[in-house]
């Protein structure tokens, strides 16, 4: 299982990418994942190569998009949300356990594993909001050409998971779904209950040679 991305894609395709159209990366990060999932084809046929695109709780609180919304808005502050970018998220947990029934199934080849229902980055940002309770209203829409960034991103990131859930034999978890599990986290302290798992264990007490007996 091979893990990689939707951004293989340039983003001007109308529509959603199929795992058939032409992987078109642009930028560093794009052409190296491009990179690996041929590597790991060539090398196994039996390889999955799953692109992703998932969201969720991390252990530093600010590598996810839904954190940054999260963060920012609890906070009161405003943030900008784009409306030109459309992708397709999914839940991290639903993502892992979909990765498992893949495996379970036996399939193999290339996959794009992402969430059911495509949005914009503004649309998600309010989607969180509302499922939060925060002021919707503190999110601005935008365009991420003016937002300055470094590397260019690719405006469609839309991909058709017809073939997965054909293979599966099954519909994928939904995004209503997923979300709603993002929210019960962060009512149980999750994202404070996962910091601990980074922390360095202080000094063990040597432990003696009865004890060791016993």
């Amino acid at each position: 299982m091979h893990i990689s991305t939707d951004a293989v894609f340039d983003g001007k395709k109308a529509g959603s990418y199929l795992e058939s159209d032409l992987a078109q990366p642009s930028g560093a990060y794009a052409v190296t994942k491009r990179a690996g999932e041929e590597a790991v084809l060539e090398a196994s046929s039996r390889a999955i190569v799953a692109r992703v695109n998932f969201y969720g709780w991390s252990l530093g609180g600010r590598r996810s998009l839904a954190e940054f919304f999260v963060n920012n808005l609890r906070l009161g502050h405003c943030v900008q949300g784009f409306t030109d970018v459309t992708f397709c998220p999914m839940f991290v947990a639903d993502l892992a356990e979909t990765l498992i029934r893949m495996l379970e199934a036996d399939l193999h080849g290339l996959y794009h594993v992402v969430g059911t229902q495509a949005m914009t980055k503004f649309q998600f940002g309010v989607a969180i909001a509302r499922r939060f309770g925060f002021d919707e209203n503190l999110i601005t829409p935008g365009s991420v050409d003016g937002f300055g960034l470094a590397a260019r991103r690719s405006h469609n990131l839309q991909l058709s998971t017809h073939k997965l859930s054909t293979d599966l034999g099954g519909n994928l978890p939904d995004f209503s779904t997923g979300l709603a599990k993002f929210y019960t986290g962060y009512t149980e302290d999750y994202p404070q209950k996962i910091q601990t798992y980074q922390q360095v264990p202080g000094p063990q007490r040597p432990v003696a040679s009865h004890e060791m007996a016993s």
